[in-house]
């Protein structure tokens, strides 16, 4: 599908260029086309969806990286850091920072990947970033930052004090900063899981997990996280994964790893039990007790007077054929009991199909 971007690149020059458009890159290219302009800044993603959603809200938005000033990658794998990168053009000598999640060592990969291209400034900015707190989102909240060069490092923080405060910025050394937002996330996994474990032993004595929980927290420096159905989404099992293969020998990350494992499968058979499995029997089972219950209902109101009609009839045709002396009034007989026999049995009909009487809700009516 093609449709029109609002800005041909080929002889443009943005201030600021975010490559990946996904929930953390698609907030951060919205708040700097705020900042400076829509034509300032140009947004590069791979999915054609999300950019036609962008140059719908007339934004610069493209697949082709053009030049800039300033790039800010914010794309999901390791791998994908290093493609963009070797894409980058290095005709302005740009700042080109990291706001993905990336393996520990994985900026000194990316230096040594495009050194010889040219030349430019390379820091990591790790993003954080808590979806339903518009408080703690993209620029206000503290962050920690590192270059590859101490150059590279004040370029970054005058870049970024453009839109948000110095105070919010934190320098630290590289290795630090390369390992703060992985071991972030990985320290939350762990607190996660060891709620789950004490929530699998309250369960096996009957003790109300979310009520001890409740009570421990009201102590000041505890807080119990909420054991929920086991750690999903991204960020947390990503990074913890990478800090897992990092330190492989972190024996509690090890063990919160197994422990929320096996949490997951404990909430699905307990937590997360599926309705169905307790109302499908339960339908099931009404709609036998309806079928007996009105068949038993058609079978009194309907059945029972026929058969009993019948027994009458063959009964009152006995005592006519002993009673009456002459042809005659024995026929005559007869065919007024026979009369008054189809009579009844026609008013029992009518009477069915006009739902005077319940004939039966599985079986339906017979006529």
């Amino acid at each position: 599908m093609q449709y029109p971007e609002k800005t041909v690149i080929k002889d443009s020059i943005f201030h600021v260029c975010v490559i990946g458009l996904g929930e953390i890159g698609g907030g951060i290219f919205l708040e700097l086309s705020k900042k400076f302009g829509s034509d300032q800044v140009y947004g590069v993603d791979i999915n054609d969806a999300v950019i036609k959603r962008a140059t719908l809200q007339g934004l610069n938005a493209g697949k082709e990286i053009p030049k800039a000033h300033n790039y800010i990658v914010s794309v999901y794998t390791a791998k994908q850091i290093i493609d963009v990168c070797q894409k980058i053009p290095l005709d302005t000598r740009p700042l080109i920072s990291i706001e993905a999640t990336s393996e520990p060592d994985e900026i000194q990969k990316i230096d040594q990947a495009i050194s010889n291209s040219g030349n430019y400034d390379l820091v990591y900015f790790p993003h954080r970033f808590n979806p339903d707190d518009p408080d703690h989102q993209y620029f206000n909240l503290d962050r920690v930052i590192a270059g590859v060069t101490d150059q590279a490092t004040k370029r970054a923080i005058s870049f970024y004090s453009q839109f948000m405060s110095k105070d919010l910025i934190h320098e630290f050394p590289l290795p630090i900063v390369s390992l703060t937002k992985t071991m972030e996330n990985t320290y939350r996994f762990i607190e996660i899981a060891i709620a789950e474990d004490i929530k699998i032993a309250c369960d096996k004595r009957g003790i109300d997990f979310n009520l001890l929980r409740e009570a421990m927290n009201t102590k000041w420096n505890i807080n119990v996280l909420e054991a929920r159905d086991g750690i999903y989404k991204k960020c947390l099992p990503k990074d913890s994964a990478i800090i897992h293969r990092f330190f492989p020998d972190l024996k509690i990350l090890t063990a919160a790893i197994e422990t929320d494992t096996e949490y997951k499968k404990y909430a699905k058979g307990v937590l997360r039990i599926n309705p169905w499995y307790i109302i499908s029997p339960l339908i099931i089972f009404s709609v036998f007790v309806i079928f007996m219950i009105s068949n038993r209902i058609m079978s009194h109101f309907y059945v029972d007077p026929i058969y009993q009609r019948v027994e009458d009839l063959h009964s009152n045709i006995q005592q006519i054929n002993k009673e009456s002396s002459s042809g005659g009034e024995r026929e005559e007989r007869l065919n007024r009991e026979v009369v008054d026999y189809i009579e009844e049995v026609r008013e029992l009909k009518e009477a069915k199909n006009n739902k005077i009487i319940f004939p039966g809700t599985m079986l339906g009516g017979m006529n």
